[in-house]
């Protein structure tokens, strides 16, 4: 025996009902969906904050370690656990505010430690020097003397001596002004690695002696 038809008219109706009640999700679906969101945001910041992250560099203070041709910039992998110099080593590069242009950081390599003495023997060059000759002889800003860091600070510098504006010219940085330590390069994607030291000890030269 074949089923029973539904007559036309009474099936549009039946759609007609259907397709106007709007689809409403369930609160308990919609509640758990909020709760992910925000844990998930709440973890975010706290790792980025606290654990480490990935941002961009500018500048050509630190060629040839990290590589500058313009556009893309650089990114480097940064971690967050070597807040304020904890278990900062000479060699290492950290990310730090920068002592003297406020709302600005800068990436260097640490030089010296509290205790450590440094020969500063060479200058920095900045932009504005760009097309300066070694006659015109005030584009190095050349010392000569020996420095010993004081506590709660550390002596950083850049790898590309000439081109970098570091402690040969601001002094110091106050390790309380250490934000994190920069441990491997992501991009250029062809270039990635992990950061090694740098800075390894010379034959004749103590360890807590470092020429510049």
């Amino acid at each position: 025996m074949p089923p029973p038809r539904t007559p036309i008219p009474s099936l549009f109706s039946r759609l007609r009902t259907a397709t106007s009640q709007p689809h409403r999700p369930d609160s308990t679906t919609l509640h758990r969906s909020v709760k992910h969101v925000i844990a998930g945001g709440i973890f975010t910041h706290i790792f980025i904050s606290y654990i480490g992250g990935v941002s961009f560099t500018h500048g050509i203070s630190m060629v040839p370690t990290i590589p500058y041709s313009g556009q893309p910039a650089p990114f480097i992998i940064y971690s967050n656990l070597h807040r304020r110099g904890r278990n900062i080593q000479v060699g290492d590069m950290v990310i730090f505010k920068h002592p003297t242009r406020s709302g600005q950081t800068a990436l260097k390599r640490v030089i010296g430690l509290p205790g450590d003495y440094v020969s500063v023997v060479s200058g920095a060059r900045d932009e504005g020097d760009l097309g300066k000759k070694a006659e015109d002889g005030d584009w190095a800003n050349v010392k000569n003397q020996a420095f010993r860091v004081p506590e709660g600070h550390c002596w950083v510098a850049g790898d590309n001596l000439d081109w970098s504006r570091d402690s040969r010219v601001h002094g110091p940085v106050p390790l309380a002004l250490v934000q994190s330590k920069a441990v491997g390069l992501l991009f250029p994607w062809r270039e990635r690695r992990w950061f090694k030291n740098g800075l390894g000890d010379s034959n004749g030269v103590g360890k807590e002696q470092v020429i510049l």
